[in-house]
């Protein structure tokens, strides 16, 4: 079974140097100062890099795999403090009074509404979960379960956006307790998110969480940084798909799917 995982991208950091040695030999030399420092520069570098490489690792994982981020040493009530100074200053940089009666209490709903909207990051798909995995020989057809409710934050400028997830997998031998792929769609929609990487993780999930044979997930959503900003299209939408395993090649199979997943049922054999 392929193992399908989206690989984090690290720039590798590169030092250019030049020499002042003397003009003579200013294209091919190199001066003693100049060699030093970069010495010292390579060493923190590296001694950064050793440092940092698990929490680098980490956050390509928590972007584009399937693992949640690491836990912040704040508690949750410092968190709320802090989001609430913050709101009075956005409430008073936008020409409003944050002691008037009708916002008094908003910035500590505001901190603690977005702390839910974001709770995914203290969560894993292994965690969620929870070992719901079935043993089911005699299943050998796709597993679809279509409109989960979707509710995110664009990260672009955090507004909100909404839609429809519709998932199907091919079973080898196992199948997934059905509230468990709605719990994958919560954990990775409840971050700030672009929908093609989200699209991605769920499937991803599903594949590290019950091995199938193939995963489709499409994702149809309405963006409202397109609806209530820029653009203003209130009825465009966007949909992306991600294909795993055998289902790439399974052209009939995806067919069987959209069918399904649009409420028209199979299409009819030729």
């Amino acid at each position: 079974m392929i193992n399908y995982c989206k690989l984090s991208k690290v720039e590798n950091v590169r030092v250019e140097y030049g020499s002042t040695r003397d003009n003579k030999d200013k294209e091919n030399s190199i001066s003693f100062e100049s060699v030093a420092c970069c010495n010292i520069l390579e060493s923190q570098i590296t001694t950064k890099n050793k440092d940092d490489t698990a929490s680098v690792d980490d956050m390509g994982k928590q972007n584009y795999g399937t693992k949640s981020l690491p836990k912040h040493d704040i508690s949750k009530d410092e968190k709320i403090q802090k989001m609430t100074s913050a709101c009075r200053i956005i409430l008073e940089c936008i020409g409003e009074n944050p002691d008037r009666e009708g916002l008094l209490k908003t910035p500590s709903r505001w901190a603690k509404t977005l702390l839910f909207l974001t709770q995914g990051y203290n969560q894993s798909p292994i965690s969620v979960t929870n070992s719901a995995l079935y043993s089911e020989d005699c299943h050998e057809e796709m597993v679809i379960l279509k409109d989960i409710a979707l509710h995110s934050l664009c990260e672009h400028h955090m507004l909100p956006f909404t839609g429809q997830v519709h998932v199907g997998y091919l079973p080898n031998q196992k199948i997934l307790g059905l509230s468990k792929i709605v719990r994958i769609t919560e954990v990775f929609s409840r971050r700030l998110q672009v929908q093609e990487r989200l699209t991605s993780q769920i499937a991803d999930a599903i594949i590290e969480a019950v091995d199938p044979l193939g995963v489709i997930v499409v994702v149809e959503c309405i963006h409202f940084c397109m609806v209530m900003r820029g653009v203003q299209q209130s009825k465009a939408k966007t949909m992306t798909s991600s294909i795993r395993g055998c289902l790439k090649s399974q052209s009939i199979m995806c067919a069987n799917f959209f069918s399904m997943i649009q409420g028209v049922g199979f299409p009819k054999k030729r």
